[in-house]
């Protein structure tokens, strides 16, 4: 607990999304890469930076960097500590490899300091990919690496589909 009595947690993953009736650029780019490889069933993606921020902060330091610095107001929303959530669909969660350079990240924890927000330890980023579509695994797996992922520098991990 802080001062405040607000609890201070060790690791708080930000994602921020496009609010509805707004295009989504990067998520839209990934789709046009995966039907131009031939998977015509791809109805939808959504690319979501995720920000993991790790440090003594309380929910309202991480709540005023989404308002702040994470998140356009206008276009975007944020969530913070709440799992993806896709209905049908598939979860992609990527994430750069351990010992890879995070420049995002470096300048995400920069920009905290200068806004005020101190007990930042690290910033590491990434991006949540919801992907809509009927598909195997396996065709997602290839999809990923020929659109979104770089397995040089990307770890990634899929959830979700039809059981």
């Amino acid at each position: 607990m802080t001062d405040t009595g607000l609890p201070v947690l060790k690791e708080w993953v930000v994602r921020v999304f496009y609010k509805k009736g707004f295009v989504d650029p990067l998520g839209e780019m990934a789709r046009r890469d995966m039907l131009d490889l031939g998977m015509l069933d791809v109805t939808e993606v959504s690319m979501i930076p995720t920000y993991i921020i790790n440090g003594s902060l309380n929910r309202e330091s991480v709540e005023r960097a989404c308002e702040e610095l994470l998140a356009d107001p206008i276009t975007q929303s944020y969530t913070v500590n709440a799992p993806p959530k896709l209905e049908d669909g598939w979860v992609v969660e990527v994430r750069l490899k351990p010992g890879v350079t995070d420049f995002v990240g470096e300048s995400v924890k920069k920009g905290l300091a200068i806004i005020g927000i101190s007990g930042v330890e690290s910033v590491k980023t990434g991006a949540t990919y919801l992907i809509k579509g009927e598909m195997r695994e396996e065709e997602l797996k290839f999809l990923c690496v020929k659109t979104i992922v770089n397995p040089l520098i990307h770890d990634f991990h899929i959830h979700g589909g039809k059981p």
